[in-house]
């Protein structure tokens, strides 16, 4: 395979920015190079762009995640070229800081060695060995947008590199910046509590990075400056990190929508379901409606209406008894019982065994009775008994006389015999 041997441009992407996301990262580490010797060579305390070049294209080295070369061998050589010059810029200021004896700023750019060694290391082990995709599509309405974002971040940083006595080296905030939209698109796709953790801190130390710098600029105290200098350290680390997870190999999209399959085994083959003898013995309550939700009425009211007038004498019969309150108030009286009045009782079996006869007596006494009259209905016939209906009613029929009940009193003279 060639060295332009490209992957297919995705949605958002054409043949053009397939070849940009190429060149930019060697546009990048190529003005950090100039940036870096020509600091050493021609370093002067006026007024000066020193940085400006590089502190603007530093974003664009982070393309080189997503490099869209399908050799591996030219993705290898690729990653160890830019490496190679990335590590002569680094030590390029490395160089002017031993000459200059200080010892902050050596040991802060020999960090930086280290970390693009481990960088390039980390990117050749997940692309070129492993072959790790990238899952996080970068489209082309990603590069026009940085650089809309960064002609904004650029009129507040351009009176930085111009004023005097201030030296401003190539700085990575403003990349810091400009991958914080970047990663909020892909939020979805940080999962677990460490990679979402490194996310917030590369945040919050590059805003303490960009915070002390003003703050250095205004002041001049040396200590913001070291402080703005390792948060940018910390950041540089975090992001490496915060990018491991954009190499991840998953499962491809289907190509064809899904469908349904028939199962031919038995459900209840891994699981079975058995219920508890607590839940068997569980009485569950129907509640359902008195008509079970149907309306029929087998009484028909009007068939029994009549236009008849009860009689004084059977109004009095139909009349209801009110109790008084008198009379309730001794009805509770007398039902109230109490334990300390009760009725004698003594222990005999002749008093017993005398009330179980008499009881059996009356027991069979009756039963007798009812089995002769029901004997007498037995052998009658259907005519006769007919008869017997008819003169219950002829006898109803009869009239009935009025008895006057009279009291009668006697006299002391009555008894006497007079």
């Amino acid at each position: 395979m060639g060295f332009f041997d490209l992957h297919e441009p995705e949605d958002g992407q054409d043949r053009f920015f397939l070849y940009a996301m190429i060149i930019l990262p060697f546009c990048s580490s190529g003005s950090y190079l100039f940036d870096s010797w020509y600091h050493y060579q021609h370093h002067s305390k006026g007024p000066s762009y020193e940085g400006l070049l590089s502190t603007i294209m530093i974003v664009f080295s982070y393309l080189q995640y997503c490099t869209p070369i399908r050799s591996r061998k030219a993705l290898a050589i690729y990653y160890i070229l830019l490496c190679i010059i990335k590590e002569l810029a680094t030590i390029g200021y490395l160089l002017y800081y031993i000459h200059e004896k200080e010892i902050f700023k050596i040991i802060f750019y020999s960090c930086f060695l280290i970390l693009d060694l481990l960088f390039t290391s980390g990117l050749i082990y997940c692309r070129v060995m492993n072959e790790y995709e990238s899952r996080i599509v970068v489209e082309n309405k990603h590069l026009f947008h940085f650089m809309s974002r960064l002609e904004v971040i650029l009129t507040i940083y351009i009176p930085v590199f111009m004023k005097v006595q201030y030296t401003s080296l190539t700085r990575h905030m403003i990349a810091y910046f400009l991958l914080f939209d970047f990663f909020s698109d892909s939020y979805s796709r940080f999962q677990g509590i460490w990679i979402k953790s490194a996310l917030y801190l590369f945040a919050t130390t590059t805003t303490i990075s960009v915070a002390t710098e003003w703050f250095y600029f205004n002041h001049k105290i040396a200590l913001y400056e070291e402080i703005s200098y390792l948060s940018e350290l910390f950041a540089t680390i975090l992001s490496d990190l915060v990018c491991r997870v954009r190499y991840t190999n998953v499962l491809p999209d289907l190509p064809f929508d899904p469908k349904f399959l028939r199962y031919p085994f038995s459900q209840d083959r891994f699981v079975r379901y058995k219920p508890t003898s607590l839940e068997k013995n569980y009485r569950w309550d129907l509640l359902t409606e008195h008509d079970v939700g149907v309306e029929i009425d087998l009484i028909n009211p009007d068939a029994y209406a009549t236009t008849r007038k009860i009689t004084e004498e059977d109004e009095r019969l139909l009349e209801e008894e009110t109790a008084s309150p008198a009379n309730l108030k001794r009805s509770l009286l007398n039902q109230r019982s109490v334990p300390w009045l009760r009725k004698t009782e003594y222990i005999s079996t002749e008093q017993s065994s005398i009330k179980s006869s008499l009881k059996l007596g009356e027991v069979r006494s009756s039963s007798v009775k009812e089995k002769l009259r029901e004997d007498s209905l037995k052998y009658l016939t259907k005519e006769r008994l007919l008869e017997i209906i008819e003169e219950g009613f002829e006898t109803a029929k009869a009239p009935v006389n009025i008895f006057y009940n009279y009291c009668f009193f006697f006299s002391s003279d009555s008894r006497n015999g007079r």
